[in-house]
């Protein structure tokens, strides 16, 4: 039930970031700067380099937080199961090739 609760609160959390920072609009600028499409000229198209570092910045923060909630999880697993460590390191590389 937490998880869930969690699970909902990231998905709100990734919506409001995504639609704030533009997300979706600084992409397809980057997309058409670099490839060109045909009816847009890529220099009028072109996004700010500070404009990206900065969301780029946010992005990197809120993946890091992602992995540090995802390490907390696995130790807390770990110790629910009295799994040894290298052992369940084992176990979850095996799970993740299965999933490819």
């Amino acid at each position: 039930m937490l998880q869930e609760e969690c699970d909902k609160q990231a998905d709100r959390i990734l919506s409001e970031f995504r639609r704030k920072r533009g997300v979706r609009d600084k992409v397809s600028r980057v997309r058409e700067a670099m490839y060109g499409s045909a009816g847009t000229s890529g220099a009028a198209n072109k996004i700010a380099a500070k404009d990206l570092d900065h969301v780029l910045n946010e992005m990197i923060l809120l993946q890091a937080r992602a992995e540090m909630y995802n390490k907390f999880v696995r130790k807390r697993v770990l110790v629910r199961l009295n799994m040894p460590v290298v052992q369940a390191t084992s176990v979850f590389r095996t799970f993740c090739i299965l999933l490819g």
